[in-house]
């Protein structure tokens, strides 16, 4: 009865904790006063004596961009005192080097008026303050977070014809940085058609003399009006990589061996919106002096051929004719040149073959008469951007020989019902075609057995429809092992552990500790870069952090962290480690690899 009681009182107690509270106190602090330009901060604001204080209205701060975090609760009874607390956190990301005062805070709280003391903090380049290779002791320029990760859009053309093309590339610099889930960018384009983006190249650029990571998404894009146009803004999303300080407090062991704070820091991802100025093009229509009458929108320089498959034939007999375009423009729009040959060809439609490097017409031609001669000139007219004039490019006559119909026989010409007209079917339009129905069936017998009947047959005929299915497996499984990065660094990281297993197994038998536990050190890194897709520089002990949210069972993280320990531990004191406790790190670190193997990602 007196447990029950006691139980009532300690729940009204924590319920109404505000009530008995002291009186409130508020302060604001940070986890750290000198940070990286593109590192991260936390900035709290901590209510001391109450637990019911909304979140604050958060002005920003100069120099970073911030993030609230949320709100985090405590109450606690000690001798029977209840206290209790509640903290608004916010991320602040370091946007510029310099020195920056984070500003009092006053805030209202049942009508008091609370106020903060300042915070100074310092935004240094290079990690943890140290100058970068290069810098030394010279002075310099004020360093801003937008200088060191930017996009940019260029065009090839400020000035293009309607129907030009245009190579249009976006460029994601970064330096010294990193940064992961990069997206295709997006850029506005009124006025224009745009291709899909191929796919984006990497490489180095030096700007302003410093040497950047740059990723480039090249596309072309075509005007469909004139005018004064414009392309971009672009945009592009991706996350950074900021580091945070130290999540545990520091133990003494570690400290004596002289560890820093960086041992124990760990890495988020910041969502970072990156933008590019528009480019203006202008875009001028085409002329109307010199056009030529068959002129069919086509732009560029070309070359242009006309062959045939037979020079002889007789009259309704078919000719193919191809007519092959070649050159440098906007091939996609590119029209088969008009064939005005009159009653003395039946033309059919062409079909069409494009390439790289332009277009082939393959048309079907059907001479009527035996008279003809020769294939009429063909023209191919085209607007020369670089020259600005209209050009003409003419293949033919070409002399062929049409032979007269057989005597009796009368000339038929077929064609295919267009599409909208119902099935495909062959429609006489010249002469008679008579079929003759055949009265009686014959005398019929037996050829064996019908092969649709073996069984073998039947087998047979799902082997081309097995092979396409294991050609598409192999193709998609191709395709994202070359455009997906995380599956296929998760795809190697098994076979590549066996390997590095095998060779740290060489070195049991050997003396050289140190190697040893250097290369275990690595091969954990190694493997929980690639299962986890993890930049494989910044894993260490806090690693463990960041693979709580994989659903790992605390068992393994233990043994993970044992294993760094063991690993950081030779380091200071080789000469003390036997080959048992080498043999022991050997086990330990195949079953987390074998254990952390049977986890899906």
């Amino acid at each position: 009865m007196f447990r029950i009681v006691g139980i009532i009182l300690c729940c009204g107690i924590l319920l109404n904790a505000d009530c008995l509270a002291e009186d409130v106190r508020f302060e604001v602090t940070v986890d750290r006063n000198r940070v990286s330009l593109g590192e991260g901060i936390q900035l709290s604001l901590n209510f001391y004596g109450t637990q019911k204080v909304a979140t604050p209205y958060f002005p920003g701060v100069d120099g970073f961009d911030w993030r609230y975090l949320g709100p985090s609760s405590l109450t606690s009874i000690i001798n029977g005192e209840v206290s209790n607390s509640i903290t608004h956190r916010y991320r602040l990301v370091a946007l510029r080097e310099g020195t920056f005062n984070i500003p009092s805070f006053s805030i209202q709280y049942r009508g008091q008026t609370y106020t903060s003391e300042p915070i100074k903090v310092e935004v240094v380049r290079g990690l943890n303050g140290l100058p970068q290779a290069g810098q030394g002791k010279i002075a310099a320029q004020p360093e801003n977070l937008k200088d060191r990760a930017f996009l940019a859009l260029e065009a090839d053309k400020r000035k293009a014809y309607v129907n030009e093309i245009i190579p249009v590339r976006i460029k994601l610099y970064a330096n010294r940085l990193a940064i992961k889930d990069i997206q295709f960018p997006e850029f506005t384009h009124e006025g224009f058609s745009a291709d899909e983006f191929a796919q984006p190249r990497q490489y180095q650029e030096s700007v302003r003399g410093v040497l950047h990571n740059v990723i480039e998404f090249e596309t072309n894009v075509f005007a469909i009006r004139a005018g004064e146009l414009k392309l971009g803004p672009s945009q592009l999303s991706c996350n950074l990589l900021i580091k945070e300080g130290s999540s545990r407090p520091r133990r003494p062991f570690f400290f004596d061996f002289g560890f820093d704070d960086d041992f124990f820091s760990r890495y988020t991802s910041y969502p970072l919106h990156l933008k590019a100025v528009e480019v203006p093009v202008t875009i001028l229509a085409l002329p109307k002096e010199g056009k030529p009458d068959d002129f069919s929108g086509a732009l560029g320089n070309y070359s242009f051929s006309a062959t045939t498959d037979m020079r002889e034939v007789k009259v309704g007999d078919p000719i193919t004719l191809k007519l092959r375009i070649r050159g440098e423009g906007n091939i996609k729009s590119l029209s088969p040149p008009a064939l005005n040959f009159g009653d003395d060809f039946k033309v059919y439609e062409p079909e069409v073959k494009q390439e790289k490097s332009g277009k082939t017409f393959e048309q079907v031609i059907i001479p009527t008469n035996a008279q003809i001669e020769e294939i009429p000139r063909i023209n191919f007219s085209f607007f020369d951007s670089e020259s600005g004039q209209y050009k003409q490019v003419s293949q033919g006559p070409i002399p062929i020989k049409v032979k007269p119909l057989p005597k009796g026989e009368q000339l038929k010409v077929f064609e295919v019902a267009r599409q909208g007209e119902g099935p495909l079917q062959k429609r006489e339009i010249l002469g008679r075609d008579i079929i003759y129905i055949k009265d009686t069936p014959g005398a019929l017998k037996r050829k064996g057995s019908l092969l649709c009947k073996n069984r073998l047959f039947v087998l047979l005929q799902f082997l081309p429809l097995a092979a396409l299915i294991a050609a598409l497996i192999f193709q998609r499984r191709k395709e994202r092992l070359q455009s997906d990065i995380g599956y296929a660094r998760r795809l190697r990281a098994s076979g590549k552990a066996k390997k590095n297993l095998r060779r740290l197994r060489r070195l049991l038998g050997s003396n050289e500790t140190a190697k040893f536990f250097d290369a275990v050190f690595k091969i954990l890194q190694e493997y929980l870069g690639d299962k986890f897709h993890l930049p494989i520089a910044g894993i260490t002990v806090n690693v463990v952090d960041e693979l709580k949210m994989h659903n790992i069972e605390a068992e393994i993280l233990d043994k993970i962290q044992e294993c760094f320990a063991a690993c950081d531990m030779a380091r200071y004191a080789v000469s003390s480690l036997t080959k048992d406790e080498m043999l022991g790190t050997f086990k330990l670190l195949e079953e987390i690899i074998d254990r952390l193997e049977r986890v899906k990602v």
